[in-house]
Parts: structure tokens; sequence; C-alpha cells
């Protein structure tokens, strides 16, 4: 009953594209960050390799970090499901306030 565990997914656990496979670009444009970054044709914008694979490591590692917290507090552990997907568009609030600074 305290066990804590993750899942790490492309999409999530449901949904048409439950079981595909995601890339760091398919989530990055999926979830409409890309038009945020650049591309390689603009080399004033930088083009960020990476930024979907470590959202959703760092939003897994929050989610079990939280869940230590609970487990501590209540007793109790549970499931972290996390998203390639779910994260970039978490992200895209950060994305979009680093363009009003």
């Amino acid at each position: 009953p305290k066990l804590i565990y993750a899942a790490a997914s492309g999409f999530g656990p449901a949904g048409p594209d439950a079981r595909e496979g995601a890339l760091d670009l398919v989530g990055v444009a999926r979830s409409g960050v890309s038009t945020l970054l650049g591309n390689d044709d603009d080399p004033g914008i930088p083009h960020y390799g990476g930024l979907g694979d470590q959202a959703g490591a760092i939003m897994t590692a929050y989610g079990v970090m939280a869940a230590l917290a609970a487990r501590e507090r209540f007793g109790v552990g549970q499931k972290i499901d996390t998203s390639l997907l779910m994260s970039m568009i978490a992200w895209q609030g950060l994305m979009l306030g680093k363009g009003f600074i």
C-alpha cells in the first residue's frame, strides 16, 4: 500500500495514440511549442533539441517527489503517470511567459 511507481509514455495511458511511440520533436511539435522555438533556417533563434524528453523526465521526477512527500505525510503510495505530450503542453506557459519578459 506504500508503493510508489511511475509510468512515462509519449501520449498518455488512454486515447487513440496511447500505444504509439513518441520522439522528442513529435511532442514538441504536437504541443505547439515548436512555433516558439524557431527552426534551422533562422540562425537568430536557437533550436532546443531534447526539450520534450527533458520536460517529460522532469515532470516524472516531480511526480515521484510529490508522491514521496504524500507517502511521508499520509502513509499511502500511488501511481505517477506522465507523458511527453502533456509535459510539453504544461511547459507551454513557461515558454509563452518567457516572451513577456
